[in-house]
């Protein structure tokens, strides 16, 4: 069995991490704290900006410095992810959104040396092993960039709700989003910080840009983005229909349901009319199931939120910039 305990060094590296990710956790909350204070456009919200600024430099320069050790950096994923084993597997992630705690420590730790291993993984192989890895990780890198262009049309969608949301209660849930989403995707974070953490109502997306570097037919594009969506879209409906109608009187989870109607929206900008109808069809299907009635039972408010999720399409389909190539 690996020895997964750290030395003194890997312990003193890590440390540093959790210390400066425990004041960049800290500071979106303050961010968010004056947001929601209503503080958002003032000398005090740009201090603490300014301050996030210095400290995402500090922690910049301290993954570089354990890049620089592809063994201890692997050795410090291994070490976090087999400490928070539980809380990572049962993490909800549209949940985690609501929060800016611990665990966003830990993820956003986590998230920084994988990517920093896997793009540096390939050094230390042989040309052969190279290639193959290649492979392996433009597959893994094409379902994080579609991921991320959901989570791009994701947030001017959240925004638009929360914008219209009458219940104060409600709305304090949904002003996190933004600053929880950045602290977790790097992508996001460098786009919040240049625009002081104003959403882009536009944003531009890549998926099909970097498909087509790749070489890739635009039906094999479309076709990979439907699969990785689709599952994404799965386990959104799946994480609503676990709720029932009167769990929505909480108004954290009825913010965590908004979350997830905003991520459907956001999913189907990346499919074509055609598969959008498709899963439509499948869910009214579902629901129209005598198997599945005593499951869906006292579902009706839930069920109506993901019914309304189609039918802004058309709505939404202004939003996205697709970046591509001439085809």
């Amino acid at each position: 069995m690996e020895n997964n305990s750290l030395n003194k060094n890997e312990y003193e590296d890590l440390s540093k991490l959790i210390n400066i990710t425990i004041k960049i956790v800290n500071l979106y909350n303050k961010l968010y704290q004056l947001e929601l204070n209503e503080k958002k456009h003032t000398k005090e919200y740009n201090l603490f900006v300014s301050k996030l600024k210095q400290c995402l430099t500090i922690e910049n320069n301290i993954y570089n410095q354990i890049m620089r050790n592809l063994e201890e950096n692997k050795k410090i994923i291994y070490y976090l992810t087999e400490k928070y084993n539980k809380e990572l597997i049962h993490q909800n992630y549209s949940n985690q959104l609501l929060k800016l705690d611990e665990m966003m420590i830990i993820t956003r730790i986590i998230s920084k040396l994988s990517r920093n291993f896997m793009n540096n993984f390939d050094k230390t192989l042989s040309q052969e092993k190279a290639q193959l890895y290649h492979s392996i990780y433009n597959s893994i890198k094409t379902k994080n960039i579609i991921f991320v262009d959901i989570v791009k049309c994701f947030l001017p969608i959240v925004s638009e709700i929360t914008e219209k949301q009458s219940d104060l209660n409600i709305t304090k849930y949904l002003k996190k989003i933004k600053y929880a989403t950045s602290c977790i995707y790097q992508e996001i974070e460098k786009e919040m910080i240049i625009s002081n953490f104003e959403i882009n109502k536009n944003p531009y997306i890549s998926y099909k840009f970097f498909g087509q570097m790749n070489g890739w037919p635009l039906e094999l594009i479309n076709e990979v983005t439907k699969v990785y969506c689709i599952e994404f879209y799965t386990n959104i409906l799946n994480s609503m229909l676990v709720y029932d109608d009167k769990d929505l009187l909480d108004k954290s989870i009825m913010a965590e349901m908004l979350i997830n109607q905003s991520f459907l929206r956001a999913i189907y900008l990346l499919l074509d009319d055609e598969t959008i109808m498709d899963l439509n069809s499948e869910f009214h299907d579902l629901i129209d199931d005598d198997d599945y009635q005593s499951i869906l039972n006292n579902r009706e408010i839930v069920i109506d939120l993901i019914i309304k999720s189609y039918k802004k399409v058309k709505f939404d389909k202004s939003i996205p910039k697709i970046i591509s190539l001439k085809l």
